[in-house]
């Protein structure tokens, strides 16, 4: 097989993990919304669609005592807006199925920049990439989240799409993709500041 028919029979690889891991993700919206954080999520994403305040203290969540007022009776909520506000991206014309779909919006990010890093990583030998898609698609801490309305997806997305471009800027030697990890990185942590300890590792 040449080279190129190699290259081809990868990427089509790479393309129906894909597709395999998207058709099971897909159930996220016949899911119901129960589960305490999801919950807060939603709610913060209806207040900055409206315009209110990025805080739960009067959320009836809270007022009801259904979440503990020592968390999140505060004027602004703990984590920063980042999330919240990239799934109002999703949920500002879509609404409920918006806050889904910009689950799986994270997810393909995170896998395609997953696959990038191995890519660049180990461009001589391919079959690593073809064992590593399915590792990529299906590792079950990834497939959990990723059917779950958490602000963790952006962030793993965000990080992950920091390695590539940071990789990138190395074996390619573009300058300018090391501003692009750059704001990654700077997204991923206004999403979530515990991003600030990932990303010395990766460096």
């Amino acid at each position: 097989m040449t080279r190129k028919k190699h290259d081809l029979a990868l990427v089509l690889w790479i393309l129906l993990v894909f597709v395999a891991a998207m058709a099971l993700r897909w159930k996220i919206f016949s899911l119901p919304i129960r589960e305490g954080d999801e919950q807060v999520y939603k709610a913060l994403v209806e207040y900055v669609l409206a315009g209110q305040p990025y805080s739960m203290q009067n959320h009836p969540l809270v007022t009801e005592g259904e979440l503990p007022a020592s968390v999140y009776a505060w004027p602004v909520f703990y984590h920063p807006p980042g999330g919240v506000w990239f799934f109002s991206i999703f949920a500002g014309p879509f609404r409920l199925m918006g806050l889904k779909l910009a689950q799986l919006v994270c997810f393909a990010i995170t896998y395609f920049s997953l696959i990038g890093s191995a890519l660049l990583l180990t461009s001589a030998t391919r079959i690593v990439v073809f064992a590593y898609a399915p590792l990529a698609a299906f590792t079950p801490i990834l497939s959990h989240i990723s059917l779950r309305v958490w602000i963790d997806n952006p962030k793993v997305a965000f990080l992950s799409a920091f390695v590539f471009f940071s990789l990138a800027a190395v074996k390619k030697r573009i300058s300018f993709f090391w501003w692009v990890a750059a704001f990654f990185a700077g997204i991923a942590t206004f999403t979530k500041v515990d991003s600030l300890l990932a990303i010395p590792l990766y460096l």
